[in-house]
């Protein structure tokens, strides 16, 4: 509630126009990268083949051994059928597509299939 009535003032002013010259400055010069190490040409790009490196051999050591552990564990644990209770299948109101009685992407209802 103290801060909803601030004033800026003239002194207010130049001390914000005075930091905004500080941020200006700050910035570097356009040849050089701001957080760079500030190596040779030849360094920098050992450096980022190094990273790239980095990166692709992380990724496949931690997302196929994740992938094939998932797979594994997802086809060969039983998969839980729930029976078809009267209370899951309560209808208000008709849908309004031709098979009226079959939910939207409940194909086998849709081909006759399955009743409720």
């Amino acid at each position: 509630a103290a801060f909803a009535f601030i004033s800026f003032t003239n002194d207010t002013e130049v001390i914000m126009s005075a930091a905004l010259r500080r941020a200006a400055t700050a910035v570097p010069a356009a040849g050089k990268r701001f957080m760079s190490h500030g190596g040779s040409q030849e360094e920098i790009l050992a450096t980022s083949s190094m990273w790239y490196k980095t990166s692709l051999i992380g990724t496949f050591a931690v997302v196929v051994p994740a992938t094939l552990a998932i797979g594994y564990i997802e086809l060969t644990h039983e998969h839980e059928h729930s029976e078809n209770y009267a209370h899951t299948h309560i209808r208000a109101k008709k849908f309004p597509w031709t098979k009226d009685d079959c939910d939207l992407f409940d194909f086998a209802c849709k081909r006759g299939e399955k009743h409720h």
